[in-house]
């Protein structure tokens, strides 16, 4: 990834304000600020890259075939399923796909690092709020998304008190929010890194492996752990009473997945679900963004996804070149498919930012050997 300063190109120059827009629209529906005239700034962010990409001209022809099969697949689901996510991130891709993707991290990490911060000073005392989010998970994933985008971005210049730092602000979100779920995925991300930034690379190979997994493992798990806890799948008692303490831990999000799961039609690229059975609970909220992928995407649509995920990190393997930083694009994998597993973040952009991985397959510059 270049890393050259901030320099806009003429062509980029929509692309950059859709970005931009995109990222604000996200921000702000989870803060105080969210109105209902919010989507606009999401329709503009479209008509920006849309424009970008009518500047930009020639694609390769592989590239367009591939984008358009995605592209047609998913608004089939968007037709029936009303969710834009992945169209979004399609149209995103197509458009910024000759962008460094440190700028876009880059871009992503301060606009939304100014949004929370003024988010929080604003919400200091608001009534309903969690420092202005919300919802207090909500508040703890955004420091979470913080977190991470630093260290993709920083990991190799970070100053030895940056870990101090960043300890202290997983506890004092925990402190604020109460998020358990959130405390054990960050505690679990936070000795990831520590191995990825200290180890010798060659210890660090089963970072492949484990990408790879966790996605598809994670899913199953997410589907076969509701089922097994509501005993619609018949086990042991013991493998019982394990599932109900990680429920437990969990806040009852199995819970509320089996309530969802037991309540739908699952089809190729959406399902349809029995509103009038889901009114009988008081929260129907599902929070596992692996349960959402199928509820909103239906059977195909899921394994599509999960295919273009284990894409990108296949490819994300191959880039030798960039030494252990490889292996800290690795760990930003990992990290967004385990808190997938607890909160709604793995098929947006809003949350997760290593689908913007995918333009490394495509960008052929600043291939340098990096430790």
């Amino acid at each position: 990834m270049n890393e050259s300063c901030l320099v806009v190109q003429e062509k980029h120059i929509f692309p950059y304000i859709g970005f931009m827009l995109m990222n604000f629209y996200y921000c702000i529906n989870d803060t105080m600020f969210s109105v209902s005239f919010s989507e606009y700034f999401l329709l503009g962010s479209v008509a920006c890259y849309m424009i970008g990409c009518l500047m930009k001209g020639k694609y390769k022809l592989k590239y367009v075939l591939v984008a358009a099969v995605f592209l047609g697949l998913y608004l089939y689901s968007y037709t029936f399923g009303h969710d834009s996510r992945i169209l979004v991130f399609i149209i995103t891709v197509i458009s910024v796909i000759d962008i460094d993707l440190r700028k876009l991290l880059k871009l992503i990490f301060f606009e939304k690092l100014a949004i929370c911060l003024f988010t929080i000073v604003a919400g200091l005392g608001a009534s309903g709020y969690t420092l202005g989010f919300i919802h207090e998970n909500i508040f703890m994933l955004h420091v979470a998304e913080l977190i991470l985008l630093y260290i993709c971005i920083y990991w190799k210049n970070m100053p030895s008190y940056a870990f101090v730092v960043i300890l202290g602000v997983i506890f004092a979100a925990f402190y604020i929010s109460g998020s358990r779920s959130g405390l054990v995925v960050l505690i679990v991300v936070y000795l990831l890194f520590l191995q990825v930034k200290f180890l010798p690379i060659k210890a660090l190979k089963y970072m492949k492996i484990t990408a790879f997994a966790l996605p598809p493992v994670l899913f199953g798990l997410s589907i076969l752990l509701p089922y097994i806890l509501i005993q619609k799948i018949k086990t042991s008692p013991e493998i019982l009473d394990f599932v109900v303490k990680i429920n437990e831990l969990l806040t009852n999000r199995l819970v509320l997945s089996a309530n969802r799961l037991v309540n739908i039609d699952v089809h190729l690229f959406t399902s349809d679900v029995n509103e009038e059975a889901m009114e009988l609970y008081n929260y129907q909220v599902v929070d596992s963004g692996y349960v959402n992928l199928l509820v909103v995407f239906g059977i195909l649509g899921s394994i599509l996804f999960l295919a273009l995920y284990a894409f990108i990190i296949h490819n994300v393997n191959k880039l030798d070149y960039l030494g252990r930083g490889k292996y800290v694009l690795l760990f930003a994998v990992c990290a967004i498919s385990l808190y997938s597993f607890t909160e709604n973040v793995f098929v947006s952009l809003k949350y997760n930012f290593t689908l913007l991985f995918i333009l490394l397959i495509y960008q052929k510059t600043g291939k340098t050997k990096g430790d």
